[in-house]
């Protein structure tokens, strides 16, 4: 993203005077250990599902990025875009989430991951009954121990339940914990192109992840 792109996305996100606002380049994170867990079996058991959201799915996805991988994205499921091509990232849901990365100098080719709750997108992106949510944390939890990251970022409320068992609003402005691994989590990318009006709630919840990576890590 240039510095043009970047400055289109802050005004988007209802941020102004950006030199001010705009996050340090992130210091250096050490490499976690690698995991035994095999992905490609763990993709290829993703072609059915119990619940049955196989059948209306056209592509299951599993994720994209770097393995290992400092930062973990978790989105609830694959945007209609990305269920059509079978391309993690793609569409417009792709796109904002890819910005919103980039805003805070993360990078999905070098520094992070990115999975769904559900492999399998809901029809009529309706939400995911608690069967399937249970049926897609099973696979995420395997996921994140193949990938083995130093932080959890989680897109909307859904996946912020299954994650920490708190709510979205219980959980802003600060962060809470899976298995010993910090949790931060913000609007869904889809929800924020629905209700820009939340965007700039959003920069505030991607900063501050920001400041705890650089803090911290």
């Amino acid at each position: 993203m240039n510095i043009f792109q970047k400055l289109s996305w802050m005004q988007q996100m209802g941020i102004r005077h950006l030199c001010d606002e705009k996050p340090r380049p992130l210091t250096t994170l050490s490499s976690p250990k690698k995991s035994p867990v095999d992905l490609k079996k763990l993709d290829k058991s993703l072609a059915v599902s119990k619940s049955g959201l196989s059948v209306t799915a056209t592509h299951p996805l599993g994720g994209a990025g770097v393995i290992p991988a400092k930062v973990m994205c978790v989105l609830e499921a694959p945007s209609a875009a990305e269920d059509r091509s079978g391309i993690p990232l793609s569409g417009p849901e792709g796109d904002l989430l890819k910005k919103m990365l980039a805003a805070i100098q993360l990078d999905t080719q070098i520094q992070t991951y990115v999975t769904y709750l559900s492999p399998w997108r809901p029809p009529g992106a309706r939400l995911l009954t608690n069967t399937e949510i249970q049926e897609g944390f099973s696979l995420l939890q395997k996921r994140i121990q193949a990938v083995n990251p130093k932080v959890l970022l989680g897109f909307g409320m859904t996946v912020t339940r299954a994650l920490t068992g708190t709510t979205l609003g219980q959980i802003r402005n600060k962060h809470g914990e899976y298995q010993k691994i910090p949790v931060f989590a913000t609007f869904a990318p889809n929800f924020l192109i629905k209700n820009e009006n939340y965007k700039k709630q959003a920069w505030a919840d991607l900063k501050a992840f920001h400041a705890f990576l650089e803090k911290n890590l």
